[in-house]
């Protein structure tokens, strides 16, 4: 990503070792937490922190380029080149919107139900690989919406 390792080994010392309290209206929390609760390192960045935003970035670049290769896209074909392209997913910050549809698959189905059941299939199987990209850079997933 063109970071400098010693820049990479700073942040990641720096967010090992610090240690969160919750300011309010009413004081300080007398308890806090760290990054690395219950002997874990890696429990996240706070909100609003200025170093969220580029490890973000690195995240989501990790998890886009490894959507890129294992999720199945969909294909769309210029209506005067007759070229096509193939797109898997858009991201705005940490909105995510996945593509699919039956020429992205490429594979003959002779009815509707037939049509259905297999964007619905594949449709859970990119879901669920999201779900676990995300989960393995210490995001969560929101409930899926999908339109077949």
């Amino acid at each position: 990503m063109g970071l400098p390792t010693i820049a990479g080994h700073f942040m990641f010392k720096l967010l090992k070792s610090m240690h969160f309290r919750l300011v309010m209206g009413f004081g300080t929390s007398s308890n806090g937490f760290n990054n690395t609760s219950n002997d874990i390192t890696g429990q996240g960045v706070l909100q609003g922190s200025s170093s969220a935003a580029p490890i973000f970035l690195l995240n989501s670049d990790v998890s886009l380029s490894a959507y890129k290769k294992l999720g199945t896209g969909a294909s769309f074909s210029h209506p005067i080149s007759g070229k096509s392209i193939t797109k898997h997913v858009v991201q705005f910050v940490d909105d995510t919107s996945q593509f699919l549809n039956m020429s992205g698959i490429q594979q003959s189905t002779s009815t509707q139900s037939n049509i259905s059941d297999s964007l619905a299939k594949y449709a859970s199987t990119n879901a669920q690989l999201w779900s676990d990209l995300l989960w393995t850079s210490g995001g969560t997933t929101k409930p899926i919406q999908m339109l077949l």
